[in-house]
């Protein structure tokens, strides 16, 4: 037995069938044409929605035609409403808006198709354009999506199987937090960082205010001895003084997201070249090689400050640096000294030995 929502709907379509005239009839054939995908899953899915339209209106001759990209074409679907019996052909194009397609190259497509069987007329409908049906249509999509994102109902035909159908929410919020060079996609470990910084700015009351405008760069996993890991962020340059300001307790808070893993800070700095020999350019004395390394090796230690540094060459002629540390942030840091020589020698390539100076008893 159908519902009462079923007969009125019905009614409805009933009722515009009759309104303005005559009915689609035996001679005619409908075609129901779209753009036309290089995807196969696009295409079925006019062929499900003629079906559909076919069982719902009755009409006898109803075929699928897509504009471009796929068969069939408006000229084979044309012949074959044409072999069925049509006299008259009505091209109903899938489209929803009334742009360039609809007023020149679909009306242009059938022209050349109508060539092929002199004696049938054939007319081009308004596209779907601005109907209150569609929407009931598109409320429906709406609290059908909203149901199964809660758990209440399974995924539609549209989007059954490619995983679009949820919530998108952290993916957008934590996007701000992370400011790719040349506006590259952050990867899944980068985007896990910008995620927990923002979960820190939105639960934590103490770094609230003070993340409010910072973001990163970028973010990598460094294997440090023991089969640990280190996570390095890096971070703007001019944002740097920001991120000090607040480091002890950031870093304390990322590494309880990130447990098991020690969290370094540094500042985004790019090496220049010497200038060509002659050339009138200087370059800045920062942006040398050696004072880049040194400024990292100052940003991997933090909030120790370094207070000595010893070079010792080794027989085969290498050479090992050693760094003392400033006493003050002992407790901060004495854990981390294993991870700073790992983070240091991966982004510049250097032994280095950190300790603490030999205080007098």
């Amino acid at each position: 037995m159908e519902s009462s929502s079923g007969l009125q709907n019905q009614h409805i379509f009933r009722t515009r069938q009759q309104q303005g005239g005559r009915l689609v009839g035996d001679d005619d054939g409908v075609i129901i044409v779209d753009h036309g995908s290089r995807r196969k899953e696009s295409n079925l899915m006019l062929d499900e929605f003629v079906k559909m339209f076919k069982e719902k209106t009755k009409y006898p001759i109803v075929e699928p035609a897509h504009m471009e990209l796929a068969k069939p074409s408006i000229e084979d679907a044309f012949s074959l409403c044409v072999q069925k019996g049509a006299k008259r052909i009505i091209v109903s194009p899938f489209f929803l808006s009334p742009g360039r397609h609809w007023t020149q190259d679909i009306p242009s497509l059938a022209a050349a198709a109508a060539k092929e069987h002199p004696g049938v007329s054939y007319l081009v409908t308004a596209p779907l354009g601005l109907h209150e049906l569609l929407v009931d249509v598109m409320n429906d999509r709406i609290t059908h999506c909203l149901s199964h994102v809660s758990g209440d109902a399974e995924e539609c035909l549209v989007c059954a199987g490619t995983g679009k159908c949820q919530l998108s929410l952290k993916m957008f919020t934590s996007r701000k937090k992370i400011h790719k060079d040349k506006d590259a996609e952050p990867t899944e470990f980068e985007e896990s960082v910008a995620q927990a910084l923002f979960d820190l700015e939105n639960t934590n009351q103490e770094l609230k205010s003070d993340l409010k405008d910072l973001y990163i760069n970028s973010a990598v996993q460094i294997d440090v001895s023991g089969g640990r890991k280190a996570v390095v962020i890096h971070v703007p340059y001019r944002l740097r003084k920001a991120f000090r300001k607040i480091h002890v307790r950031l870093v304390r808070e990322l590494e309880k997201k990130f447990s098991g893993k020690d969290v370094i800070l540094i500042a985004t700095r790019r090496i220049l070249r010497p200038p060509k020999k002659g050339s009138a350019v200087q370059r800045p004395r920062t942006r040398t090689l050696t004072a880049v390394h040194d400024a990292i090796l100052e940003d991997v230690v933090v909030p120790a400050e370094i207070v000595g540094k010893r070079v010792r060459y080794r027989i085969d002629g290498s050479k090992i640096m050693k760094v003392f540390l400033d006493p003050k942030e002992r407790n901060n840091t004495e854990y981390k000294l294993e991870t700073f020589a790992a983070v240091y020698r991966k982004l510049a390539g250097k032994d280095v030995v950190f300790e603490y100076p030999m205080t007098e008893a």
